[in-house]
C-alpha cells in the first residue's frame, strides 16, 4: 500500500518510543529512549508494553501542544484488566521521606512538563511500590511551565489515563488543566493545584505572575474521574484565587476528601476559590480523619456553588473508620460570601453534615449570603463520642449575615437534640423556611441571637400528653387527680402553634381554689396570651363554660383559663363544679423560635 502525501505528513509529526530503542519489557531501563523520543518535539506514541523509567522525563518548553499517548492494545496486569494501553513504570527506589505538609517541594516527578498545551492520553503511569503508602512522595506528572521563565498558561490535559501509587498523581502549577475520564488510585493526592511563585506575566512583560489577580487561576476542569484509595482527590494550594473551576461527575470511594482548599499548607493560609462549581459527584466510604470538602484556615469562598452531590460515610457505628468528621467543613475561613449549597444528599457524618467553625480564632471571619436549600441530611453525630447532644446536621458556630436555610429535610435516628446547631452566635437576617425533620428539634432558640428579618414557615406536627396542672389540694394527698385518658396533638407553622387536647378525668377536688390550668404543652410561649376555643358538645368537665373568656400562660408550658371573675381573672377548679368529665379544647398561641 502506498501512503498519500497527507498520510506521510501526519506520520512526520509522530514517533514511537520503540524507534529510539525502548523495549517495554518491564525490565530494561527505557528512560533514555523515551526522553529521546520526547525531545524530537513530535507526538510520542507508546505501543503496548511496560516501560521502566528511573529518572524524570522532561518535556521542554519548546514542545508546545505535544501529545503523549498509548497505541491500541493490552499488556499484562494491571493494564490488561483495567484497559490502559501502555504502562510507564517509575522505578524510583529511594523513597525515604514520609508524606508531610510540603513534601511536594522535594518530590521527584516521572514527567516534568515545561511546555504549554501538552496532552497525556490513555497511559497507565505508576510508581514502584517499594515502601508503605504513607511514604509515597513522588509525582506522576508535574506541570511547571514557569520553571523556565515562560508563562502561567499551562493548559495541560489528561484524558483516560490511569495513575497508581503516587504521593501526587498530578501536580499542576498555573492556569488551565483538564483531567477527564481518568482513574487515580492508591495515591495520597490526586490533583494538586498550585500557582507559580515567580515568573513574568505575558501581557507586557512587567507584571509578576504572583500579583496578576485580575485573571487568576482559570480553566480547571476535573470531570468524570474515579478516585480510589486517595486521601485528597483535588487540593488547591495556590496563592492565586482558583476561579471558575469545574469539579463534576467524579467518584471517590474508600478515600478521604473530594476537594480541599489550603488544607495543612505550611500554616500560612489565604487560598481562595471563586465561582467554583462542585456538582454531581459521588463520595462513599470517606475516611474518618478528615472531611469530604474542606476550606481551611484564612481561606475564602466567594460565589461557590455545591450542588447535586451524594456524600455519604461508611456505616460502621462502632468504629467509624470510613466515616468523615464532617461532610463539608469551613474552618476559620477569612471570608465566605454568596455561597450556595443545594440539592445534595448528606449521609452519615461523625459530627456534622455542614460545619461553619472558627477553631483558630480568625477575627476577620465573614459569613454573608449563605444559601442552604433543598438538601437531605441523614445520620449526623453517627458515632457516639459523648458529644452527640452538641451535634447538628448544620452547625453554625460563627456570626453570619443573610443566612438562608430553606426546604431541607433532616432525618436522624441518633440521639442528637437539634437539626440545626447555633453555638452562641448572632445571625442577622436569618431566614428559615419549609424545613422538615423527624427527630429532635429544628434548633434551640437559646443558642442563637437573631436580629433583622426572620421568616420561619417551618412546618411540623406531633402529639403530646396534656395534664391538668397547678392542682393544690389542701391535704396534698396523692393522687390529686386520676385520668382515664390524655391526648394532645399539634401543628406548628413557624411560631404559630395550633393545639387540640382531650382529657378525661375523675376524682378532681372541686374545692381547690387554684387556677384551672392545662400543662405539658409542647413549645414554650413567646406571647403571654392564647386564643382559645371550647368544644361545647365534647367538654363536660368545665362548668360555666360561657364565662371563660380566654387563657394566659402561668409558666412556660402551662396555660391558665381566664373568665374575668375570679382571683386575677383565673377560672378556678372550684368554679368548674365537676369532679369528673371531659375537657375538650382547641387553642392557638405564639411560641418561641
Amino acid at each position: 500500500m502506498t501512503l498519500t502525501n497527507v498520510q506521510l505528513n501526519r506520520l512526520s509529526h509522530v514517533c514511537s518510543v520503540t524507534d529510539f530503542g525502548a523495549q517495554g519489557d518491564g525490565t530494561t531501563d527505557d528512560t533514555v529512549a523515551i526522553q529521546a523520543a520526547i525531545t524530537t518535539g513530535k507526538n510520542v506514541a507508546f505501543p503496548p508494553g511496560k516501560y521502566k523509567v528511573t529518572s524524570t522525563l522532561t518535556i521542554p518548553s519548546g514542545n508546545t501542544g505535544q501529545i503523549i499517548y498509548s497505541l491500541n492494545g493490552y499488556t499484562s496486569y494491571p493494564t490488561s484488566r483495567l484497559g490502559a494501553n501502555a504502562e510507564i513504570y517509575f522505578d524510583k527506589a529511594d523513597i525515604t521521606t514520609e508524606y508531610a505538609n510540603e513534601s511536594w517541594k522535594d518530590a521527584v516527578p516521572c514527567f516534568l512538563v515545561n511546555a504549554s498545551g501538552v496532552s497525556f492520553q490513555g497511559l497507565w503511569i505508576e510508581c514502584v511500590e517499594n515502601s508503605p503508602s504513607d511514604k509515597r512522595n513522588q509525582i506522576g506528572v508535574k506541570t511547571a511551565v514557569t520553571a523556565v521563565g515562560y508563562t502561567d498558561d499551562a493548559d495541560t490535559k489528561f484524558d483516560n489515563c490511569q495513575f497508581r501509587n503516587w504521593g501526587f498523581a498530578i501536580y499542576h502549577i498555573g492556569r488551565g488543566v483538564e483531567v477527564t475520564g481518568c482513574l487515580i488510585n492508591s495515591s495520597t493526592t490526586g490533583v494538586l493545584l498550585d500557582w507559580p511563585s515567580s515568573g513574568i506575566g505575558p501581557d507586557d512583560g512587567s507584571v509578576p505572575l504572583a500579583t496578576d489577580d485580575d485573571y487568576a487561576n482559570r480553566g480547571t476542569r476535573i470531570q468524570d474521574n474515579r478516585f480510589h484509595g486517595v486521601k485528597a482527590a483535588v487540593w488547591h494550594i495556590g496563592s492565586f484565587p482558583l476561579v471558575g473551576a469545574l469539579i463534576t461527575g467524579n467518584h471517590l470511594d474508600i478515600g478521604t476528601g473530594l476537594f480541599w482548599v489550603g488544607k495543612n499548607v505550611d500554616g500560612s493560609g489565604g487560598q481562595e476559590t471563586r465561582d467554583t462549581l462542585i456538582s454531581n459527584n459521588v463520595v462513599t466510604f470517606s475516611g474518618r480523619s478528615s472531611n469530604i470538602i474542606q476550606y481551611s484556615r484564612e481561606t475564602k469562598s466567594i460565589r461557590d456553588h455545591i450542588t447535586n452531590n451524594h456524600f455519604v460515610g461508611g456505616i460502621n457505628e462502632d468504629a467509624g473508620e470510613r466515616t468523615p468528621y464532617n461532610l463539608i467543613y469551613f474552618r476559620s475561613c477569612h471570608t465566605i460570601t454568596d455561597l450556595t449549597i443545594s440539592n445534595n444528599y448528606f449521609g452519615y457524618a461523625l459530627r456534622h453534615g455542614i460545619l461553619f467553625a472558627n477553631e483558630d480564632s480568625e477575627s476577620a471571619a465573614v459569613v454573608d449570603g449563605v444559601n442552604i436549600h433543598d438538601n437531605t441530611f441523614v445520620a449526623w453525630g453517627f458515632v457516639d463520642d459523648g458529644t452527640r447532644a452538641t451535634r447538628g446536621g448544620i452547625a453554625m458556630e460563627i456570626n453570619s449575615t443573610n443566612l438562608s436555610i430553606r426546604n431541607n429535610t433532616f432525618k436522624n435516628t441518633y440521639s442528637t437534640n437539634e437539626c440545626i446547631r447555633f453555638s452562641s452566635t448572632t445571625q442577622t437576617n436569618l431566614y428559615m423556611d419549609g424545613n422538615t425533620f423527624t427527630a429532635g428539634a429544628l434548633y434551640t432558640p437559646t443558642n442563637v441571637t437573631v436580629s433583622g428579618n426572620k421568616f420561619d414557615a417551618t412546618y411540623s406536627s406531633g402529639t403530646f400528653t396534656p395534664i391538668l396542672a397547678n392542682l393544690n389540694q389542701p391535704d396534698h394527698s396523692s393522687p390529686q387527680i386520676a385520668y382515664n385518658s390524655q391526648t394532645g396533638s399539634y401543628i406548628k407553622i413557624g411560631q404559630l402553634v395550633h393545639i387540640w387536647i382531650n382529657i378525661q378525668f375523675n376524682s378532681l377536688d372541686t374545692s381547690d381554689t387554684s387556677g384551672f390550668t392545662i400543662g405539658g404543652l409542647p413549645f414554650t410561649h413567646d406571647v403571654d396570651e392564647a386564643i382559645i376555643g371550647l368544644n361545647s358538645l365534647g367538654s363536660t368537665g368545665i362548668g360555666n363554660k360561657e364565662t371563660i373568656l380566654g387563657a394566659v400562660f402561668s409558666e412556660n408550658t402551662n396555660l391558665t383559663l381566664t373568665d374575668g371573675t375570679g382571683d386575677n381573672n383565673s377560672f378556678l377548679y372550684s368554679e368548674s363544679g365537676v369532679a369528673s368529665g371531659i375537657v375538650a379544647l382547641a387553642f392557638s398561641y405564639k411560641a418561641n423560635y
